[in-house]
Formats: structure tokens, sequence, C-alpha cells
């Protein structure tokens, strides 16, 4: 009995947050998340995206970024790093999303708070992202990723960058090439020759 009510009440804040969500009402969604860390994990759609999945989608970076705040407000970095891990039924974490989107400010925002996602967390297409970004012909957020990585991790002179190649084998190089961003993308020649020695 105490189960359904509980489930009840998860369920009832799931479809209040939501509709808010989708009707725009971001600030009244940042209050609740700032508020309940419950609500941080919660799977709110039937794609498994959590509020920070749908604000990144929402395109509108302010939204997300209200949300981000939030996490790095909170003194917990270890749970703040297991939510932005979080992944949609594709595999994909918020940061996927807002790479995908070119959405640079939510990219720097969430990258900050876990470097190491941006090479390390993987999606269903075996896509970091920065592959992600790539894909999608977003220059400014990949540069942006490829930033934080370079200052928050850094691999002995020896070892071959991580994340800079999917399970198929191509690197990030490839994949600008096959979506024909190569005009864009002016990768830095360290890139360049990491790509050569993977």
């Amino acid at each position: 009995m105490e189960d359904e009510k509980m489930q009840h009440d998860t369920d009832a804040i799931k479809e209040v947050l939501f509709k808010s969500a989708m009707q725009g009402r971001w600030k009244d969604v940042a209050l609740n998340y700032a508020q309940d860390k419950g609500v941080r994990g919660t799977k709110i759609t039937w794609g498994g995206d959590t509020l920070l999945h749908l604000a990144a989608s929402s395109g509108e970076e302010n939204n997300a970024i209200l949300l981000t705040d939030c996490l790095e407000k909170d003194e917990d970095k270890e749970n703040t790093q297991t939510i932005l891990e979080i992944p949609n039924e594709r595999g994909d974490t918020a940061l996927h999303i807002a790479a995908a989107l070119g959405m640079v400010g939510v990219c720097l925002a969430m990258a900050r708070l876990h470097p190491k996602m941006v090479v390390k967390i993987l999606n269903e297409r075996k896509e970091t992202p920065l592959f992600k970004a790539v894909r999608h012909g977003q220059k400014k957020a990949f540069f942006a990723l490829q930033s934080v990585v370079e200052t928050h991790i850094v691999p002995p002179p020896d070892v071959n960058r991580e994340g800079l190649r999917i399970e198929g084998g191509d690197t990030i190089l490839h994949n600008a090439i096959f979506a024909e961003h190569f005009g864009e993308y002016c990768l830095r020649v360290d890139l360049i020759s990491c790509s050569q020695k993977c």
C-alpha cells in the first residue's frame, strides 16, 4: 500500500514536471530540480529522457543551463557525474544531444562538470559526444568539447587519446570527411597526427 502511494506520488511529480517542460516553464522545472535531487535522475519520457535530456532537446541553451547550474552548485560531485551519465533509450546522454545540436555553452558547462564523459561515454552507435558533434556538423561544439579534453584530460605522451576512434575503426577525421564537413574542420596538427597513430 505504501509503495503504491509512493509510486503514485512519483508519477504525479513526473507528469507535472513533464508538462512544465513542454509548456516552456523551465524556471519552474529548475526550481524543482534544485530543491528535489530525486527528480534529477528520473526518466520522464517513454524514450528514457531525463529533465536534462529534455532541456537539451529543447534547443534553447538557457533551458539546459538552468538545470546544469543546479548540478554545478551541488556539493556531491560524484552524484552530479552520475546524473550527467544517464543515457536515454538510444544511449545518448544530455551531452550527446547538446553536442548534436551545437549548444556550445551547454557542452562546456556539462563537460567541465564531468570532462571524461566527452571521450568515454558511448551511445548505442558507439559514439562519444565529441563524435556526435562531428557527425552533425557542429564545428563550434566540437572545438568546445576538444578544449575541455585538452584542459582536463592529459594522457601520457606515448598513449593514444581515448574517444577518438569508434568501435568500427573510424576516427573523428573519417566522420568529418564522410559527412562532408572536411572543409569546415581545420583540426589541429596534434589531433590529426593522433588519428593517424590510432
